[in-house]
């Protein structure tokens, strides 16, 4: 039987209660007010632009500002950013009316240029923007004013409003700083970045979101879940992101003292790179998809509190087709490695980050593979060598995790042939580019169901990408603290919190 520790111990928790129940100097009289943020590890970057790992994004959601924003519930209709309002002038021209109170934390004043370069900085494959491949369907941004852009397109691109949420205005003035010192236009100014302990930042008195209830905000380093977990019941961090599903009820039974804010809006993955010769072989990839028990993954991981899929939204959204749905069946899983030409079994490495539920993963998959006739071993590494050694095509199998997005036009692009910047999956395949290509210009919504669920089973079945379950992202937070927009992706918002005294 599997035993994976994902939580905090629960002697340590409840000794830890005790003693410093009543240590909160945060806040004092006379000092700054303050928000203390944890961060399990040190972030590779501050650059939003450079790496996915949700530490990195959330940087780029304090400093930056965005031409939209999401709706508070990570749902629903999307939001004016730094954008007033958004016009349709034809289905692939798209006028965008901007703020002329945007200033950068610099003095500059934000302009129609700023966001012209914006996107042409992110199309341009040697700037190595994460976000560039959801950019791919901008022809071109241009300056139809002072105040405004107008946006072209090459198809009509349904996700576009709700893309521009996740891209971080850049200036052509400051983006040499962007990886250790970013200037952007958000809430919050970067301060320093103390290394191994904590980054700095105060409220911008001039965003343009309006007036925020304290003076810094600080993301603390930690060595890890467990020393993070210690600092928060010190009274020593405010908000405690990521928390692991299964230290909840240690957290409830604290409610005097904290509470747990959740949302749906997470998804774990176990993907195969097919570059790799041995998992290129369709027969070595379906004996992979029918060892995975999803439902024992949900039950010792997330403690129940997640849902097993199979596509890239969560099960609830409307593109989801649960006729892609598969159960585990450990004899075919068997026979298929048999077919594959490896009657002895199949030596294969799942690669990690250091991450609480990415990391445990591997371990119960290890388990479950080997059941069936592969030799497994496994390797974790710190998040950002890991992440580097992924975009580089390193891996023969890794396990990832993401935020969900609402439109499936946008994670599909994972797979991509197109694909420049990450060469995780190794999958080029020009059907699935042309689907994707549909997909975007279709504007029926059952139509462009049938596009993604074509997508779906090619990215199961030939690309070897196997989503597993979604999950509660969880964060822990003092009662003092109220107002957070949490968003386990990585773009929580803190512009909305007050203490109470």
């Amino acid at each position: 039987m599997t035993h994976v520790r994902t939580g905090f111990a629960a002697g340590a928790v409840a000794f830890l209660a005790m003693f410093f129940a009543s240590a909160d100097a945060v806040g004092q009289s006379g000092s700054p007010k303050r928000l203390v943020v944890g961060l399990d590890s040190e972030p590779i970057t501050l650059n939003a632009h450079a790496n996915s790992e949700a530490k990195a994004l959330q940087i780029g959601h304090l400093t930056t500002c965005f031409l939209t924003t999401l709706n508070d519930i990570n749902g629903g209709p999307v939001q004016p950013g730094v954008a007033t309002s958004w016009e349709f002038v034809s289905p692939t021209e798209v006028l965008f009316h901007l703020r002329d109170d945007v200033k950068f934390h610099n003095g500059r004043q934000l302009t129609a240029d700023d966001i012209v370069f914006t996107i042409n900085w992110t199309q341009n494959v040697d700037n190595g923007s994460i976000h560039r491949n959801k950019s791919l369907l901008i022809d071109r941004a241009e300056k139809s004013d002072e105040y405004a852009v107008t946006v072209h397109l090459k198809s009509p691109y349904p996700p576009l409003i709700e893309l521009l949420a996740y891209l971080p205005v850049v200036a052509e003035d400051t983006i040499d700083t962007l990886d250790t010192a970013p200037v952007g236009c958000g809430p919050f100014k970067f301060v320093r970045w103390d290394r191994d302990q904590q980054i700095l930042f105060e409220t911008n008195k001039e965003y343009y979101g309006g007036p925020i209830a304290f003076d810094e905000l600080v993301l603390r380093v930690f060595q890890d879940y467990n020393a993070e977990m210690t600092a928060f019941l010190a009274g020593e961090v405010d908000i405690f992101q990521f928390l692991s599903s299964v230290d909840i009820p240690t957290i409830e039974a604290r409610s005097d003292q904290f509470y747990v804010q959740s949302i749906d809006d997470y998804g774990y993955y176990l993907s195969t790179n097919t570059k790799k010769e041995v998992l290129a072989n369709s027969k070595v990839r379906e004996a992979i998809k029918y060892a995975l028990d999803k439902e024992t993954l949900v039950n010792l991981l997330v403690a129940g509190s997640g849902t097993p899929v199979s596509q890239l939204v969560v099960r609830t959204n409307p593109y989801y087709n649960d006729s892609l749905d598969w159960e585990r069946d450990v004899e075919r899983a068997r026979q298929a490695l048999i077919d594959a030409g490896h009657p002895d079994g199949l030596d294969l490495k799942i690669s990690s980050a250091d991450q609480v539920v990415n990391r445990d993963i591997g371990v119960v998959l290890k388990e479950q593979l080997e059941e069936v006739g592969f030799r497994i071993d496994t390797e974790v590494h710190d998040s950002g060598s890991f992440f580097a050694g992924f975009n580089e095509g390193k891996y023969e199998l890794a396990t990832g995790g993401f935020g969900f997005y609402a439109d499936p036009g946008l994670r599909t692009t994972f797979i991509l042939g197109t694909t420049t910047v990450w060469k995780r999956y190794g999958y080029q395949n020009a059907e699935y580019d042309e689907l994707y290509a549909q997909g975007l210009a279709e504007t029926d919504p059952e139509a462009r169901k049938a596009i993604y669920t074509q997508m779906g089973r090619k990215a199961i079945d030939e690309a070897g990408f196997f989503m597993l379950f979604s999950s509660t992202g969880n964060a822990a937070v003092k009662n003092s603290v109220r107002g957070l927009i949490y968003r386990s992706s990585g773009n929580s918002d803190f512009t909305k919190i007050t203490f109470d005294e």
